[in-house]
Order: C-alpha cells, then structure tokens, then sequence
C-alpha cells in the first residue's frame, strides 16, 4: 500500500499538539505529500492559522467548513509522540515518493515515439527531484548553516595554497579563479579564434590528472575532436595527421600515444543537437559516467524545438544550461560566439551573442583574444584569456601563446621557462 492514512493523522496530531515542531515538519513534508484530500486541507489550514497567531480545535473545525467534526476533535488524542515527528515526516515523504513514480511510469508508458527524448529529459528531471527525500529540506536557517561555513574554513586553513577547484592545466587561469569551480562557465571567442582548441587542451590535461571529463560537440565530430587531441599529445601537427605526410617515427608515435589516449577518462557525444538531448546527455554523464566537468561546443549551435523568436532561444539555453549546471553541482564549460564587432579587439561582455542572459547566468565569463595574422614557422603567437566576470574568483588577464599548427594553448610564463 502506498499510502498511510494513520501516520498522515499523527502528524496533523501532533501540529496541533506542540506548535513549535511546524517549522520542521514543513522543511520536511508538503501539502502534497498527504495522500488524503481531507488530510491536505487540514494540513493546509493549521499552517495558515499558525500564522496568523495558532490553530485551535474551534477554529480548525469552522476554516475546514465542518466537514468532519469529529476528526478534528480526536486530533489531540491520537497517541503520537511528538519526539518521532521526523520519523512521521519521512515515512509520509517516502510513500509520497512512491506514488509520484508511479504516475511518471504510467506516464511514460504512454509515451509516444515522436516525444520520447523530451519525455525521457522529463522523467529524468522528475526522478532527480523525486529522490530529494528530505523535501523542503534544503530550506536552512542561519544557525543550521553556520556550522558547514565554519567547517569549510577550517578545511581552507588546513589546505592552504591547495587549489578548491579542478586543475584547468592553465596556471595563470588556475591563480585567479582557484581551478574551475562547480559553476556555469562561458569561454566566449569569434570564430576560428580557437575555443574548441582551447577546451581540448583543457580536456586533456585534466585528463591526464584523472579528472572525468566530458565533451559534448554540436559542432565537430568526435574523430575531428580526437584528431586535434592527438596532436596536442604528440607534438605532430594537425596537417600531417589528416593528410598522412608521417614519417616512421611519426607513426610509432601516434600508436604508443593511442594506447596512452585510451586510458585517458573522457568521454565525447557528438549526437545531442537540441537542447533536450544536450540536457539529458549531462545528466547521464554524471549519474552514469561520473563525469566530473562538462565542456558544450557551442551554445549558437544548439536547437530549441520551441518556435520562439532567436532573442529568447539563447535565453531558454542560457537559463536551462544554469538549471542542470545547479542540479549536477559541476563545472559546466559552454563555449560560445562573439559578435563582429569585436573582430581584431579584445571582446567584453556586451559581445555575447544571443541575448543578456549569458551575461547574466553565468557565474564566471572569459574571452578568448588573439590576433588573426598567420604565424612564421610555427612561431607561438600571443594570445590572452580576458576573465571579465568571475563570482567567486579574481577578473583580469591570462596570458597565453598559441601554436597554430599544433592548435595548442600554453601558459605564457611556462613556455618561457
């Protein structure tokens, strides 16, 4: 049975009995989670006159209409110890919960082929909010969250000088934003500038530090994606391993580096094209795949199934993007274009193409800049990383040098050395 009409009445028991313990049932339960309907008025009014000054048994029987004196009147003795409210509420959550999935498995039974990747997103949403047991839980007062703040310090004085966040392999980047923390992210650039480059190079150094890493490309293919990774593995430049101008030890080294790649934790989907798909793809990375940070090639390629008007489908990207990034608590990387108006001059925020909510969501915004004059020999080209919005970390330059022929980032001063 998924229902327990008894406990239902313990509760609503003890709300009357000991009005102090409301505020902590209502972090745990809701009126929707009461099975009966008699049960989620009364829930619901005991509340409303605990506002306005306290529920009496009068007052209670006359707000309900007088539906069901003799309920009302038997609430103070229902033997039900105030002590096991939590117990009560989290019994209550549960058979909640578990009629909630029969309704989106029903639903999903019903499914048609046509709606299946939007119901599937939607059922995934469901389920992840189904598993919130704790319910209002995440509601917390001051003194409740005073102890974890107190506790993180302390963990910062004990890892002094340790990075809080994901090493980015960029130790400019990593000194200003302490590593890519659990935010939404944009890296903004025009295009052929270098930002699928860029987040390659990314990808692969976190890689080879063990940090599960996915990349979600609307734009290249993923043998494309792995070709540029190769050569910035191997040192070979791009040109010759598309074309096949390799020598002997050329090939050697593109196999030893091949069984070295395979090991590496990252992971592409080339598939997801729309917005839905995009949204599911991160969910099943990181439920699935343990994938630690998301990189999403680029936001102007994405499709929204909605007809709405362009201004309001970068939007709709920009605020589910910052929707999932919060639901997944990691780092999500969404590159994106730049205006025209910022070709040969360093970007600012106001170029983001789309619409003012990338702007506005993301929790930190970087700009790629370098010039587009053709390098001698391969000789490396200044480029800069601009962090013009960082909640939590330190705006400002990044130097870098970029190798055309290698389409590979470094850090300024580590070339140097």
């Amino acid at each position: 049975m998924n229902y327990d009409l008894e406990l239902e009445k313990a509760i609503l028991g003890i709300m009357i009995i000991d009005a102090s313990i409301i505020p902590n049932i209502t972090r745990e339960i809701q009126e929707s989670d009461f099975f009966d309907n008699f049960h989620r008025e009364v829930f619901r009014v005991i509340l409303t006159l605990n506002a306005k000054g306290g529920a009496d048994l009068v007052s209670l029987n006359t707000e309900t209409g007088g539906k069901n004196p003799g309920f009302i009147a038997a609430l103070p003795d229902i033997m039900a110890s105030s002590s096991n409210w939590q117990y009560y509420t989290r019994k209550i959550k549960k058979l909640s919960m578990v009629r909630g999935l029969g309704v989106l498995l029903e639903n999903a039974r019903m499914t048609l082929p046509d709606a299946v990747e939007r119901d599937l997103s939607e059922l995934i949403r469901c389920l992840t909010k189904l598993s919130d047991v704790s319910g209002g839980n995440n509601i917390k007062s001051a003194r409740e969250l005073i102890v974890p703040m107190i506790e993180k310090v302390e963990l910062a004085v004990k890892t002094r000088g340790a990075m809080v966040g994901l090493d980015t392999g960029f130790s400019g980047l990593n000194e200003k934003l302490d590593g890519f923390q659990s935010e939404y992210i944009i890296i903004g650039a025009r295009p052929s500038i270098g930002k699928t480059s860029l987040a390659v190079n990314m990808m692969v150094k976190m890689a080879q530090k063990g940090i599960k890493t996915g990349f979600i490309s609307i734009e290249m293919q993923n043998i494309k994606i792995m070709m540029r990774l190769l050569s910035d593995v191997t040192n070979i430049n791009s040109r010759s391993l598309r074309n096949g101008y390799l020598s002997g030890n050329n090939i050697n080294q593109v196999c030893s580096s091949g069984e070295r790649i395979a090991e590496y934790p990252f992971y592409i989907d080339d598939a997801s094209q729309d917005l839905e798909s995009v949204v599911s793809s991160c969910r099943s990375m990181v439920r699935i795949l343990g994938i630690q940070v998301i990189f999403i090639d680029h936001a102007g390629m994405i499709t929204v199934k909605d007809d709405i008007p362009g201004w309001d489908k970068a939007s709709k990207i920009s605020k589910t993007i910052k929707s999932v990034q919060k639901e997944l608590n990691i780092p999500i990387i969404l590159l994106s274009q730049v205006g025209r108006q910022t070709e040969n001059k360093p970007p600012c925020l106001a170029d983001l193409r789309g619409s003012g909510s990338f702007e506005e969501d993301a929790d930190t915004v970087m700009f790629l800049h370098r010039e587009r004059t053709e390098s001698i020999n391969d000789e490396p080209m200044d480029a800069e990383l601009n962090i013009s919005k960082a909640r939590d970390g330190e705006i400002g330059i990044v130097p870098l040098l970029f190798f055309p022929k290698l389409t590979r980032f470094v850090d300024r001063i580590e070339n140097k050395r």
